[in-house]
């Protein structure tokens, strides 16, 4: 029995002895959310972007800016309602990839209305690594979706901003519009317009705005879940214009000739507002009255002569003239600019496509002057403040398209 005793006593020994490996052995570490793991170089990343947001869906735009050791064999974004998410929470691949290691990931089943934690990563043999977390917030359902265009047109203390409502998402549209800041993140609390209710496109217009600044703009529309916004656009304010006039008059006027220049007179002062207003055109011009003029005429040395006739001695003819001072028809770059008819400069076709909502509307002229709205006639002459204030901004696009004043 002793002998049987001792062959136990060494057998078991011998099996612990054995098995001392597996029972020292530290158990695998998990590497941790900076991606380190194994060895070598994992791969550096750019922080994520984040786009199109909807209610359940958004676009995430990644950047790998090193491979590390070896080649990235898997690129995505992961996320989660908590920090530092990591693939094992929610994950998905990228759907495009650019040879410069730009890719994008579309990310779908989201709640709407929720905050997510997100990262791009990628995979190469010494591990995963991780881009710095952003976070966004998912839209809420049931509130309206707003577009806002990211074209404008603007003079020194006014802008013109155009926006569409696709879809109020089954509740009315009670209050739609624009609002602005002088810093980003603008909201109907900073300053609005609103534009009536109900989905569809509109134009709307903001005053008392400061010359050559910056404001921040975006359109917004509420209804009974919230008040939903649409993309920020920057809007720039021009430096204002400095059109100045001097009218000539004869010494001890007749009660006839007195009404002439106060109808004259009147019609520059209201002419030379909007080309300050609208424009940054600088001009100084000399006004006679010549009852031998049928209509009216204006030269590029700033000459502005007008005629009897009271139909023309309005603030649409002084703005007609005015642009004749400014070149139009009269200097020879207006040759260059028009072609075949048709104007030929961006930056005046795009004030005219904005304000009429036509992309496909262009100026059309001849050797002395343009349509729409170059007032060719005192029946073009409608007294609407949007007429003047149109030709104001088409004179800027002509300025910046290289049209001179002098």
């Amino acid at each position: 029995m002793k002998t049987i005793h001792l062959l136990y006593t060494i057998l078991f020994a011998l099996a612990m002895a054995c098995s001392g490996d597996d029972q020292t052995q530290a158990p695998e570490e998990l590497m941790d959310k900076t991606g380190k793991e194994g060895s070598g170089e994992v791969p550096e990343l750019q922080a994520v972007e984040i786009d199109n947001i909807t209610t359940t869906t958004a676009i995430a735009r990644g950047n790998i800016v090193k491979n590390g050791s070896s080649p990235v064999t898997e690129r995505g974004v992961c996320w989660s309602v908590e920090s530092s998410p990591v693939k094992e929470d929610h994950n998905a691949e990228a759907s495009s990839v650019k040879a410069g290691g730009e890719f994008m990931v579309n990310l779908g089943d989201l709640e709407d209305n929720t905050t997510y934690y997100v990262r791009a990563y990628a995979v190469n043999e010494a591990g995963t690594a991780y881009g710095e977390e952003q976070l966004f917030k998912t839209r809420t359902a049931g509130l309206p979706v707003v577009l806002t265009d990211d074209r404008y047109a603007a003079g020194t203390e006014t802008a013109f901003i155009r926006a569409e409502i696709t879809a109020d998402n089954g509740f009315p549209i009670t209050e739609r519009g624009v609002c602005w800041s002088d810093t980003p993140g603008a909201t109907v609390e900073d300053n609005k317009v609103p534009e009536g209710d109900g989905p569809g496109s509109f134009r709307s217009r903001i005053d008392d705005l400061a010359p050559d600044m910056t404001y921040y703009v975006r359109a917004y529309a509420t209804n009974s879940k919230g008040t939903a916004y649409g993309d920020e656009i920057e809007v720039q304010t021009i430096v204002k214009g400095n059109v100045t006039y001097t009218l000539h008059k004869e010494p001890d006027p007749s009660p006839e000739l007195q009404e002439h220049y106060q109808r004259i007179e009147a019609a520059m002062e209201s002419a030379a507002d909007y080309y300050n207003n609208f424009t940054s055109i600088e001009k100084t011009l000399n006004v006679y009255y010549n009852p031998g003029v049928p209509t009216a005429d204006g030269n590029i040395n700033g000459t502005i002569r007008i005629g009897s006739n009271p139909s023309y001695q309005r603030t649409g003819t002084a703005m007609h003239e005015i642009m004749h001072t400014v070149g139009v028809g009269q200097h020879w770059m207006w040759n260059e600019l028009i072609s075949d008819g048709v104007y030929q400069g961006e930056n005046a076709n795009e004030i005219l496509q904005f304000m009429e909502g036509d992309a496909e509307a262009v100026i059309k002229g001849d050797g002395l002057h343009f349509w729409p709205y170059g007032i060719n006639g005192a029946h073009e002459d409608t007294g609407d403040e949007m007429l003047y204030i149109t030709h104001a901004l088409i004179m800027q696009g002509m300025k910046k398209d290289g049209l001179p004043s002098n």
